[in-house]
């Protein structure tokens, strides 16, 4: 699993912590989950509802129509996966009307196929999140090479989801 090692969910703040929350549960179809519902409901209020619908409409698109596998951690894990900062980032760029960079992460996490429904749910859960008063940012994160300037020898193919 790929985490960033110098960030954690907590970091990432209050409303990008939700939506890992919802975003891990609907992956694995824990969506029922009373704690889940209630955190929504105390965080979102009538809106929360919308939202847990919204975030699972994106794990589906990602699931049925996406190009690629994504990587999430564990619920209850507080480290953050490179696909996880994507989705953040998706939904930050959906509350500040940054199109091109919400189109780009999208481009990324859906592997260029079926962006059209995933696109409504990220800028609708961008909309429901700013309403409840949950601005999402992303931080400063340092990126590390980690080849020490060696070429890559081989490569990896990834399956689709």
């Amino acid at each position: 699993m790929t985490f960033i090692p110098s960030l954690t969910i907590p970091q990432l703040g209050l409303g990008a912590g939700y939506v890992l929350w919802g975003f891990r549960a609907a992956a694995l179809a824990h969506t029922d989950c009373p704690a889940l519902k209630k955190g929504f409901e105390r965080a979102l209020g009538e809106d929360s509802e919308r939202a847990a619908e919204c975030i699972d409409d994106l794990v589906h698109s990602i699931r049925s129509k996406g190009g690629r596998r994504i990587t999430l951690g564990e619920p209850g894990c507080c480290g953050v996966t490179t696909d996880e900062l994507s989705i953040v980032a998706l939904i930050a760029s959906a509350q500040q009307q940054d199109f091109a960079r919400r189109d780009a992460h999208l481009r990324w996490l859906m592997g260029g196929h079926g962006e059209d429904r995933a696109r409504l749910a990220a800028d609708t859960i961008g909309a429901l999140f700013l309403t409840a008063g949950m601005s999402i940012y992303l931080p400063e994160i340092e990126v590390v090479d980690r080849t020490g300037g060696q070429p890559f020898q081989t490569y990896h193919e990834v399956g689709h989801a």
